[in-house]
């Protein structure tokens, strides 16, 4: 998986494999919810068989790999 994260705190994570059959792209919001899913078959085509299954694994992937979870345990510890 890349996560990355976009200046306003939103993030993507890309590359999160699918039941060995395909790929997911999916955008956050800062706070971890799921703003929006692509999913693509094992050869690279978009599809959307499969899709509600999918946006319940996103969801709880965005939550796990949230950059700014991160970023708030880091600036707690440097104010103790």
């Amino acid at each position: 998986m890349q996560v990355q994260q976009f200046s306003n705190g939103g993030y993507v994570i890309h590359r999160i494999t699918h039941q060995g059959q395909g790929k997911i792209s999916a955008w956050f919001d800062r706070e971890g919810n799921l703003i929006d899913i692509e999913k693509f078959d094992k050869n690279g085509r978009k599809t959307g068989q499969g899709i509600m299954y999918a946006m319940e694994r996103c969801r709880i992937i965005g939550r796990i790999h949230n950059p700014n979870l991160q970023q708030d345990i880091d600036s707690q510890n440097a104010r103790a």
